[in-house]
């Protein structure tokens, strides 16, 4: 389970964590393609939410220090983004979701990155894998929600 949570030591590469969040961002895409709804991804992403912080939990009690190597947070967090983003209802055209799916991802890259207010308190103070874990969920609703504003304003 360790090379699933470190999606198979992308964590070595520096870019690791944007490399994981567009594959993640594929991934999820892909799904809301095939599906034709959210409903389901939203329902991954929590599963993979309750994964991580299980399976993670048990990498970060034997090494507190390899906790920052787990990536599929950053799966998760992304499934949030596109969830939120795609919830939109005012989406009419398939240009109009790509152009959502973009900005989710982008939001998403950077509230992870920069991890503003809360996203950064959840980070420092939920020691972890749970804070970890939350932190990325967080960075992902609020890209998502990103997402909706931007697409509001245009």
């Amino acid at each position: 389970m360790p090379q699933l949570l470190t999606l198979f030591n992308l964590y070595k590469n520096p870019q690791g964590r944007i490399i994981s969040a567009i594959l993640g961002m594929a991934v999820a895409f892909g799904i809301v393609y095939a599906l034709g709804n959210t409903s389901t991804l939203f329902m991954l992403s929590i599963l993979l939410i309750f994964i991580t912080i299980f399976e993670s939990g048990k990498l970060c009690k034997d090494d507190a220090s390899k906790c920052d190597n787990i990536m599929l947070d950053n799966i998760a967090g992304v499934f949030m983004a596109l969830v939120f983003a795609l919830s939109n209802t005012h989406l009419s055209s398939n240009r109009e979701i790509i152009i959502a799916t973009i900005i989710a991802l982008i939001a998403y890259i950077g509230m992870d990155r920069y991890k503003p207010s809360t996203i950064k308190w959840l980070r420092n103070n939920v020691k972890g894998a749970l804070g970890i874990t939350l932190s990325s969920t967080l960075a992902g609703i609020a890209g998502g929600f990103v997402s909706i504003l931007v697409m509001y304003a245009i």
